[in-house]
């Protein structure tokens, strides 16, 4: 009977550890599973909207009915449009008319020709708003070479591209990856002396940056520079997903102090300042980490905590770093922080900052209280290691719950090792019943399992969420 009870209590004390694992796992994780929800419900959306935008469209569709007709007055018969007309007056839509001989699968050259033949037929038609919506709506369906047909005709019909012409034009081209054709427009845009728009000049810039080209990337990345100190925004110049491509085609380039030189001023995003810390640190550049705290400073008195936590990694300052932290005395600290100021305290044996640290943070994490515990009997402070495992882990988790915290087999033997040190028996052999029970049965096994498999999870889901941005900065 009492065999039978200690198989049950140990089931039960498996079932506790298995579920505080599975909750401490989804908190600890918790921004990356809700970055990867809100990436999936941002996908849904936009494949929604454009379904239904379609939808719009179509319903608002006229049929157009094709007839012979003569042609019109200055076309040649020889020319495409020859022997066909549209029943569709003034008013009828462009897009029309080039959805319905894309049904007919006419040629790109053919259908340019039909609406060359359409604008001598309505001159009131020849308007560069009509011409910029029909473009618009060609860049939509990716038809870059009719897209082209259509600019080069301009002139015939007494018209010029103008800022929005060219902005329809470098998205479409910038979708396509026809990097050819969007520097034959921008080249053309500066012979004509088009002025870059904002808009035209984020485009251009993510053309040259998918190109490879970093001085020209950094060209009209000046453009928008000028634009966001003109509207005194308080916003970064772009995006988080486009500055990571920028730090990276800079770093890969060997031009990165020319681009801390052109981001002096300009507010950057968190990340960026942090992926930039990280080449660093990976590099083991000091003298350019140094560079990029300046920057980071000149945006914040404090630096955020993951900044704080790459200077101690690199450890070219971080003993004055350390310092700078725990004199701010704020209670917050990202684990990443408190991490590394351990690993450089224990490096050091500085286990008085190590106390202060602990005093300011109050940890309730169980892998950080795991560290501290780590780091005290390092430096041979036994009882302080007994102390944070019976006051901090097991009075905030409870008993078992805080003996179910060592996935490390050596720091679980290390923290017995110091109980019996300390004299703290009951305490050492408590850990060793609870370890035992763990692993007794198939329950120790399905523990393990479950582990490995939400480790697993969690990862996908970091690299799920790393593809969707990326693939968001490509398409728009």
């Amino acid at each position: 009977m009492q065999q039978s009870g200690s198989v049950q209590i140990t089931s039960m004390s498996a079932d506790v550890n298995l579920l505080h694992y599975i909750i401490e796992t989804l908190v600890i994780h918790r921004m990356e599973i809700f970055m990867f929800v809100s990436a999936m419900l941002g996908y849904a959306l936009l494949v929604s909207s454009r379904r239904t935008l379609g939808a719009a469209i179509g319903e608002g569709k006229k049929p157009l009915k094709v007839m012979q007709a003569q042609p019109a007055e200055g076309v040649g018969t020889s020319d495409a449009t020859s022997g066909y007309g549209y029943e569709a007056a003034s008013e009828d839509h462009l897009c029309h008319i080039v959805e319905a001989l894309h049904s007919q699968g006419s040629t790109p050259e053919f259908i340019a020709n039909a609406l060359l033949g359409f604008f001598q037929r309505h001159p009131e038609r020849r308007v560069m708003s009509d011409v910029n919506e029909l473009l618009d709506y060609i860049g939509q369906k990716a038809d870059c070479e009719l897209m082209g047909l259509i600019v080069d005709m301009l002139p015939s019909m007494g018209l010029k591209p103008d800022q929005h012409t060219c902005e329809i034009c470098l998205k479409a081209y910038a979708a396509e990856r026809n990097f050819a054709a969007a520097r034959r427009l921008i080249s053309m845009m500066a012979a004509e002396e088009i002025p870059l728009s904002a808009r035209a000049a984020f485009v251009a810039m993510k053309v040259e940056l998918l190109a490879g080209n970093f001085d020209e990337t950094m060209k009209h990345f000046r453009v928008l520079r000028r634009s966001w100190v003109a509207q005194k925004s308080s916003d970064p110049v772009v995006s988080q997903s486009m500055m990571s491509l920028i730090v990276e085609l800079a770093w890969k380039e060997q031009k990165v102090r020319p681009l801390l030189a052109e981001l002096k001023g300009v507010v950057m995003p968190e990340k960026s300042i942090e992926m930039l810390l990280v080449k660093c640190v990976e590099a083991n550049d000091g003298d350019l980490a140094k560079a990029v705290e300046a920057l980071a400073r000149a945006q914040c008195t404090v630096l955020p905590n993951s900044v704080y936590s790459l200077l101690i990694k690199g450890r070219w300052k971080a003993d004055a770093i350390v310092e700078e932290v725990l004199s701010l005395q704020r209670s917050e600290f990202s684990p990443d922080l408190a991490l590394s100021i351990i690993e450089f305290c224990g490096g050091v044996s500085d286990a008085a900052r190590v106390d202060r640290l602990f005093e300011l943070m109050k940890p309730k994490q169980l892998h950080i209280l795991a560290e501290f515990i780590r780091f005290y009997i390092g430096v041979e402070n036994f009882e302080r290691a007994c102390d944070i495992f019976e006051l901090d882990m097991q009075q905030a988790h409870g008993h078992a719950q805080g003996a179910a915290l060592f996935n490390d087999a050596a720091l679980e033997e290390s923290v017995i090792d110091a109980a019996v040190v300390c004299g703290r028996i009951n305490l050492a052999q408590g850990i060793l019943a609870l370890s035992k029970g763990r692993s007794v049965g198939c329950f120790g096994m399905i523990e393990r399992h479950v582990r490995e498999f939400l480790e697993r999870v969690i990862h996908a889901i970091v690299m799920w969420h790393a593809v969707v941005e990326h693939w968001v900065v490509l398409v728009f």
